[in-house]
């Protein structure tokens, strides 16, 4: 009895403890713009590099190509904190990420997302240069 009572502990706190975060892909769920408040989960463990990781934050990536834009929202396991890191591919492929340690951190308000575009448009304007 003491025993179960014990695991059932740990378990209920292994999953209470576990990080927050909004999980989409605009590709497959266009309300991962701005209606993404029913896509929070709980960030379960995850083989990475054959170690099982627990999420460390959240992160969002926002991805330009042309036209075409696309926004990730989900569980990060490695890297840092950071905000607005923006690197260019090939083929004028544009990508900015923010990563945080907070629950629910990887939200975004209509200004942020904004800002974040007009970030990526900026980038795109000045490397041509």
């Amino acid at each position: 009895q003491m025993r179960e009572s014990l695991l059932l502990l740990l378990i209920s706190l292994s999953v209470s403890s576990a990080i927050m975060c909004y999980v989409c892909h605009t590709d497959y769920n266009e309300n991962c713009w701005e209606k993404y408040e029913d896509t929070i989960r709980g960030c379960e463990r995850k083989n990475i590099n054959g170690q099982r990781l627990a999420a460390i934050g959240c992160r969002t990536i926002r991805i330009s190509h042309g036209e075409e834009r696309s926004l990730i929202r989900e569980c990060a396991y490695t890297g840092e904190d950071v905000d607005n890191k923006m690197s260019r591919g090939s083929n004028k492929l544009l990508r900015s990420y923010t990563q945080c340690s907070e629950n629910k951190c990887n939200s975004s308000s209509s200004f942020f997302s904004l800002f974040s575009i007009g970030s990526i448009t900026i980038f795109a304007l000045f490397s041509r240069m």
